[in-house]
């Protein structure tokens, strides 16, 4: 009995006049949060074609399948193009671009994407508030929280 193709694997004809199985998924979303998607051709099976499908997908599940030209990114400056295409208001606007410019850049904004991980910055295994400290908005450990109303040290441009 034949295989059935997953969704997302469609048969087509080549220039050749062969048939072949071509595979479409999603990407993980932009920067601006649109959705992308990727297209891989060539497979003589429908076999071969679920197989790449679905190592592909478990790639993505695990982080390990990004789209190269976005791992190469730094994280600086992908959040500074994420805040360029965010639509809030402009004293939102201003905070973010503070805690980007003041608290992540200079700690770990210099990290190429592919390498961030949830313990990047501290080896702490509390990613949540690990990236709380580093906006500088969590308590210390054993003290009250801190006060988005709280001074900051920093100013930007």
């Amino acid at each position: 009995m034949a295989q059935r193709p997953d969704p997302g694997v469609t048969r087509y004809e080549n220039s050749a006049g062969e048939l072949r199985w071509r595979v479409t998924y999603d990407l993980p979303p932009g920067p601006d949060g649109e959705r992308r998607r990727t297209t891989k051709r060539g497979f003589e099976t429908v076999k071969d074609a679920n197989r790449f499908r679905r190592d592909a997908l478990a790639r993505h599940e695990q982080g390990l399948g990004r789209d190269p030209a976005q791992g190469r990114q730094r994280l600086a400056d992908y959040l500074r193009a994420w805040l360029d295409g965010l639509s809030v208001k402009p004293t939102s606007r201003a905070d973010y671009h503070q805690s980007i410019e003041c608290y992540i850049a200079p700690r770990i904004g210099g990290i190429r994407l592919e390498q961030l991980t949830p313990n990047t910055s501290t080896g702490s295994t509390a990613p949540s508030r690990q990236m709380a400290n580093v906006a500088g908005y969590a308590a210390p450990m054993d003290g009250p929280a801190r006060s988005r109303a709280a001074p900051r040290t920093c100013t930007t441009g």
